[in-house]
């Protein structure tokens, strides 16, 4: 079962386009107990996917919810506040961007007004990805009609000070892991796997985050790595 986070896509929704990572863990947790009640499904065995960010939404509600039996991460975006940094300026730039979320929500919570960033751009500065990544500006790839190419500017408070790597203290079930030293923050990856106490495997890969979403020399080590790790663990 797939889906859209609320705000996001085809899910309804307000704030659009908000990027709260406690807001997507709820919708993780919604979206397990709604699988319960799909004819045919067996409640005993449901396993969580996540790509990139959703690995860390995963993790985050996996460490609470038994109803999840083992995960599998492709290509995860895992951090906390300290390895985050480099990536959006060093404490410099992560300081600059949360006081930019907190005037956000202060608009919004005056006015009900939502100001939005350009989710990616090789042009301006402001954007949430600055560069050029290819997959998200190619309409044959993830520049699809349903996204709207867009972020609220508040989301820099919760994703920046977010932490999925401190929930693995309280994940036990099999998890599965592709990434690539190439891909996104694989130092969080590493410190998660680290930590893991239950039954855990990784296979460390070739290739850029975005390779992971759609190249078929990505696709084609992580589905059936992945389809292998769910049919032995559920």
């Amino acid at each position: 079962m797939t889906f859209d986070f609320r705000g996001f896509g085809q899910s309804t929704g307000d704030i659009r386009d908000l990027e709260d990572p406690a807001r997507k863990v709820a919708d993780v947790n919604a979206a397990v107990e709604y699988a319960q009640t799909i004819a045919g499904i067996d409640p005993g065995r449901i396993g969580a996917l996540g790509v990139c960010a959703s690995c860390g939404y995963q993790a985050v509600n996996a460490a609470t919810d038994d109803r999840v039996q083992a995960i599998g991460m492709v290509a995860p975006w895992l951090h906390n506040i300290d390895l985050v940094a480099p990536y959006y300026g060093d404490a410099e730039g992560v300081a600059a961007r949360r006081q930019l979320a907190a005037d956000a929500r202060e608009l919004f919570e005056r006015t009900g007004e939502v100001t939005f960033m350009p989710a990616i751009s090789e042009t301006d500065k402001s954007a949430a990805m600055f560069g050029p990544f290819d997959y998200y500006l190619d309409p044959e790839r993830g520049a699809i009609p349903e996204w709207d190419a867009r972020v609220a500017v508040m989301s820099w408070e919760p994703w920046l000070t977010f932490d999925p790597i401190s929930s693995v203290s309280s994940i036990d079930i099999p998890v599965k892991i592709i990434h690539s030293e190439d891909g996104a923050v694989p130092d969080g990856t590493k410190q998660f796997y680290a930590d893991l106490a239950g039954p855990k495997d990784i296979i460390w890969t070739s290739g850029s985050q975005l390779d992971f979403y759609d190249q078929p020399a990505q696709v084609a080590v992580a589905v059936p790595a992945i389809v292998e790790h769910f049919d032995t663990t559920l």
